[in-house]
């Protein structure tokens, strides 16, 4: 990106502003002054530069790619992206009626509607609306059940087999309760470490809780490890 940017304004003074840079502090913390003072033309970074910075006489804000999370296999993709989206807008125009954002986006979505921040409430309700229809939080409680182990055909097989007790177990529970997976999460692999995910909706986190304790893993290899997500 910095390359291609280069070559489009080749009189600019360009910085990154990605984890590379922003992991060292003082290299980080140069870069910003520099970028504060005008010393800087162009900011090319990841979405770190909108994490609580202000600059004041940033008029431009361009966001590339700027659907790519909504196509995650991840329930609060359209909450997640929209928030990112009017977060690094925010850079733009602070102090000046004259802020201008550009947003690429692969495929059209109704997500663009909703890039003005004071129309929040409408997209709320909409997303409320889809979260009830499918039975996601705040609907229902989601809960994440990550099983590790470093031989992936192990942790394949006792994913499986720990899915069908939950699947037991949760007859006698009252209430509606789901048992969805095992499935690969976007990141299946850690170091030497092989994951498969579990989730469990149910009406409450008791419920969860109570059917995931009632469900023995001593029998197993692998490490077990209970999440909340909502």
């Amino acid at each position: 990106m910095v390359k291609i940017i280069k070559e489009l304004f080749p009189q600019a003074r360009i910085a990154r502003a990605d984890m590379d840079v922003t992991r060292k502090k003082k290299e980080w913390a140069a870069t910003i002054s520099a970028f504060k003072k005008r010393e800087i033309d162009i900011l090319v970074g990841t979405q770190t530069v909108a994490k609580g910075y202000h600059f004041p006489k940033v008029t431009v804000v361009g966001l590339v790619w700027a659907d790519l999370y909504l196509n995650f296999p991840i329930f609060n993709a359209t909450e997640h992206s929209l928030q990112q989206i009017i977060q690094v807008a925010g850079r733009a125009g602070r102090t000046s009626n004259n802020g201008k954002v550009i947003v690429q986006m692969m495929d059209e979505h109704p997500i663009s509607y909703f890039f003005n921040e004071q129309d929040y409430l409408s997209f709320f309700s909409k997303e409320l609306d889809i979260r009830i229809a499918v039975g996601y939080p705040p609907a229902v409680q989601l809960i994440e059940i990550e099983i590790r182990n470093i031989n992936e055909k192990t942790v394949e097989q006792e994913s499986m087999h720990y899915t069908e007790i939950l699947h037991s177990a949760k007859r006698n529970i009252k209430g509606i309760i789901n048992v969805l997976g095992p499935t690969k999460p976007l990141v299946h692999k850690i170091k030497s470490n092989h994951m498969r995910i579990i989730y469990i909706k149910a009406e409450t986190i008791d419920a969860a809780l109570y059917l995931y304790k009632s469900a023995d893993r001593t029998p197993y290899a692998s490490s077990f490890f209970f999440t909340p997500i909502y």
